[in-house]
């Protein structure tokens, strides 16, 4: 995999999650290669410490952050509109926001908070950003899912307007996964006739404060798990970067680099199209709001 990486000069790549975790050490590989990076930040402080890491640790001081809330409809258009005034078009687009939510909770638009912030902020920035990455030669989205036995064995579960709480709880906290691949299968059949691919990915384990609001037990054990996740992400540069996969999409990437294939049961056409449908739907009501 390291043999296949490509110069990223002169590349703009858009990291959501990229304060920490997957998505800094994601940003920290592809600034490595000489990219521009842009994070996404939800405050100042963060995005500012996060850019210093980054330009510190590969000595790239091509770093810019926005500030937004990716768990809103609404902010992420701000952060669209931003790019759009900002930026030229987006090479690469990493999907990595992400947070262990243990209380359920819903924003202020009314979405559950774990399913807006771990699917929908993927699905809108994917959706929204897609004129910019047609303005690249190979635009790339890539989104992080999960451990391969997790994603095979996770639940496909369709949502409903009228899901109980119950029901919405076990989408959030399992059903992700699932999710995010599935709506990446949909979004690469609609962008076969472009020059933009689509693809998921494992990052294995990551250095990472995803359990910082986690109970104190919870937080220690993965606290503990830091010491043995890495910094630099070998997957993102390589999904990013390499020439050998510039037109392969709707693929499931390990984080050796090795597609996983899926099992067709679970995800296929039928199932993507209708998380597809279900996700359009709830962002049509928010665009008439914005």
């Amino acid at each position: 995999m390291k043999t296949q990486y490509t110069s990223m000069n002169d590349k703009i790549v858009l990291v959501s999650g990229g304060t920490s975790g997957v998505g800094k050490a994601t940003a920290i590989g592809m600034a490595r290669l000489g990219a521009k990076i842009i994070i996404i930040s939800r405050t100042k402080e963060r995005g500012i410490k996060a850019l210093e890491e980054i330009a510190r640790t590969t000595g790239n001081n091509q770093v810019e952050y926005i500030l937004g809330d990716l768990s809103l409809y609404s902010n992420v258009r701000k952060i669209v509109e931003v790019c759009q005034e900002r930026y030229p078009r987006i090479d690469v687009l990493v999907n990595a926001a992400g947070a262990i939510i243990t209380k359920s909770a819903r924003t202020s638009e009314g979405i559950d908070q774990s399913l807006a912030i771990n699917y929908f902020s993927h699905f809108w920035l994917a959706t929204e950003l897609v004129n910019l990455l047609e303005k690249s030669e190979n635009g790339r989205i890539i989104t992080v899912t999960g451990q391969p036995i997790f994603v095979k064995y996770s639940p496909i579960i369709i949502p409903t307007e009228d899901m109980s709480k119950k029901e919405m709880k076990k989408l959030a906290s399992t059903g992700t996964l699932a999710m995010k691949v599935l709506f990446t299968k949909a979004l690469s059949k609609r962008l076969a006739n472009t020059n933009v691919i689509a693809n998921t990915f494992h990052p294995g384990f990551v250095q990472s404060e995803l359990g910082r609001d986690l109970p104190f037990l919870l937080k220690l054990i993965g606290n503990s798990l830091n010491f043995i996740g890495v910094r630099e992400l070998e997957i993102g540069k390589f999904l990013a970067s390499a020439a050998s996969i510039a037109k392969v999409t709707d693929s499931f990437f390990d984080n050796k680099g090795k597609r996983i294939d899926l099992p067709s049961k679970k995800y296929n056409d039928d199932y993507a199209e209708r998380i597809w449908v279900y996700s359009m739907n709830v962002t049509v009501k928010f665009k008439k709001e914005v």
